[in-house]
């Protein structure tokens, strides 16, 4: 085998390595991107769970944020759509679709399970906990900006209203 040698090793796959690497290769610079994951993309890919095809992370890009104008700075082309709506999209196999917007979630959320043939109590949990953490962020959010509205309550007194478990 022969040993190749390289001027940039970029860790990583997802957005940043990947436009470090192509900023980099711009550059004129024999460039190297190493992934542990089968697939390329990082939190900017999709990964199928019992049977639903679900974005791991990112899934909006704002027009005017670093990405496009990296693309732009390399040449590429950004092939992107306009987004009138925020929401998370789950494909079951078989093609069946389900969307959860990122506001009044529990609404869809019941909506999509009572759609569901199968694993419904499955789903439910995961999509609680989903929104439970978006509580839990929320309120260390507020609590970080606003300590005014936590009514001085420590940390474990506000979780012990949503747990026992201490």
């Amino acid at each position: 085998m022969q040993v190749q040698k390289y001027d940039v090793v970029v860790a990583g796959s997802g957005m940043g390595g990947l436009c470090a690497a192509a900023l980099a290769v711009k550059e004129g610079y024999k460039t190297l991107v190493l992934e542990k994951r089968e697939h390329v993309g990082g939190r900017f890919s999709t990964e199928e769970i019992d049977g639903f095809k679900c974005a791991t992370g990112g899934y909006l890009l704002h027009d005017s944020g670093w990405v496009p104008q990296v693309f732009k700075e390399v040449g590429a082309k950004l092939d992107v759509r306009p987004c009138p709506e925020r929401f998370y999209k789950f494909t079951k196999h078989g093609g069946q679709e389900f969307r959860l917007p990122t506001g009044s979630r529990f609404t869809a959320m019941f909506d999509i399970v009572g759609r569901l043939e199968g694993g419904k109590t499955k789903l439910a949990s995961n999509l609680m906990k989903e929104v439970g953490q978006q509580k839990v962020k929320n309120a260390f959010k507020l609590g970080a900006t606003k300590p005014e509205t936590l009514g001085g309550q420590t940390l474990k007194e506000w979780l012990l209203r949503f747990t026992d478990n201490e």
